[in-house]
Formats: structure tokens, sequence, C-alpha cells
């Protein structure tokens, strides 16, 4: 149809053994600056020390259909890296400030009496600690392997998922649009950005854009991979992506 892109390359298809991609949720939250309350330098040194009791792990964000699932499926392949299903229910906690509304509203009158107040705990050390018992939950189905998370969604709370998971790595991944379009609409889901060219257009810019903006700000946590990169140069692109994988979290890939 007119609205199709034809392009000359065939596209990538996801591996057998990867299930298939689930449907981004239908409402897409706006994009949104990391959050404020984010303190750079305390978040990093309590990260450095949740990094230093061991390895982190991965999520992989980045539009439907730009190949986040098979990317999952094939750094598995590794023995120390784990994947499994979308798990979804992170962009629910998360995408709202709940968390921290009540955080707020527990030390609002800064006295001791206070448990939080009078041990001095952080937002960023009270989100840790309810990511480091969601972390447990992964380890327990993974065998204590690093975990990989490939959720799509999960590209419009990045800045969330930081504070929650000190010790996580992003890898963002980029396909070309004119595949994604294609892909999301042969794809068969249901959502309306699957079923109408100009909303699966917009859907691919607001997942780059989101993945792109929040890269910027956080260079040394988010990285870039390009879909087109991996089917040309598989070898150098999984050598750098299992560095980045299993190196000791404060070390900036090279």
């Amino acid at each position: 149809g007119m609205n199709r892109i034809e392009r000359p390359e065939a596209v990538k298809q996801a591996p057998p053994s990867a299930p298939p991609v689930s449907p981004a949720p239908v409402n897409l939250p706006v994009n949104k600056e990391p959050p404020k309350r984010l303190d750079l330098e305390w978040e990093a040194e309590w990260r450095k020390k949740q990094v230093e009791q061991g390895l982190s792990n991965i999520f992989i964000v980045g539009c439907p259909r730009s190949g986040t699932s098979a990317l999952s499926w094939a750094l598995a392949e590794h023995p120390s890296l784990w994947t499994s299903a979308e798990s979804d229910i992170l962009l629910y906690l998360f995408r709202t400030p709940w968390f921290f509304e009540h955080y707020q509203r527990a030390i609002a009158s800064q006295e001791d009496r206070v448990w939080l107040v009078k041990h001095k705990v952080s937002y960023a050390e009270f989100a840790s600690y309810i990511g480091k018992g969601l972390d447990l939950m992964f380890r327990s189905r993974s065998g204590d392997k690093i975990w990989v998370d490939a959720t799509p969604a999960y590209t419009n709370v990045v800045a969330d998922l930081m504070i929650y998971f000190p010790q996580a790595k992003f890898i963002h991944i980029i396909r070309d649009g004119r595949d994604v379009v294609n892909s999301m609409l042969a794809s068969g889901f249901a959502g309306p950005e699957f079923n109408d060219f100009e909303l699966a257009c917009k859907a691919w810019v607001h997942y780059v854009s989101t993945g792109l903006k929040i890269m910027r700000k956080f260079p040394d946590r988010v990285h870039e991979v390009r879909n087109e990169s991996l089917v040309a140069n598989p070898e150098k692109e999984f050598e750098r992506l299992y560095q980045l994988a299993l190196a000791n979290g404060m070390k900036q890939l090279a």
C-alpha cells in the first residue's frame, strides 16, 4: 500500500528461540526530564557501593520492533547472562512518583522521631533498597546470573530505574525507522500504534528521542547500539556489549 516504506535490504528477524515482542502500552507517558530529586553526586557514591557488591543487571530499551528481544536472547547465550519474558511491572510501579511522594510525606516533619530522618535515609538509599528486593526476585529465577530485561516500554522510565537499580546498566538499541514502522504494521498486535502508519511513526520518534535524551544526560549509564551495526559487524558489536555487561559497573565502556 501507499503507507508501506520499501527498502532493498531484508529485515533481520529474531532467532526462533526468542519469544515474540509484546505490544507496548497504548498510553505512552509524555517525554519527561530525569527527575530533579536525583542527587547525582550522592547517587554516584551510593551506586559505586552497590556495584562493589556484585555484577549488575542490564536493561535493553528502545522502540518496539527494534530488536530489543532478539538482542536480549543473543546476549543470554553467554553463560553468565540470563533473560526471559518482558517484565512490564516496573513501568506500572515507577511511571508515577508514588514512592517519592510517600517518602516525602513521611519525612516532612524532619523530626528525629521519624525513623527515616533519624537514620538519615536519603531517597536514593530508600529507593535502592526497593530495587534490591526486586533484583533478588529476578535473581531467584535467573539462578543468580546477571539478568537482562528487554521491555521496550521501560524507555519511558529509565531515569527512575536508575534510582531504584543504582547498579544497572542500560543499552539503548536503535533501528532504522522505516524497518521499525514496517515491522510494527505487520506485527498483528492490537495497539493503535501497530495498526496506523502515522501513529507508528510517532511511536518511533517518541522512543528514539526519549532514549537519546536520557543517554546524553547519563552517558556513563546508557549505551547506544545500532541494530544495523549488530547485523553488519556482530563479532565487534557483541564483544563490546559483553565487555559492558560483564565489566564492574562504574567502568565506562571504551
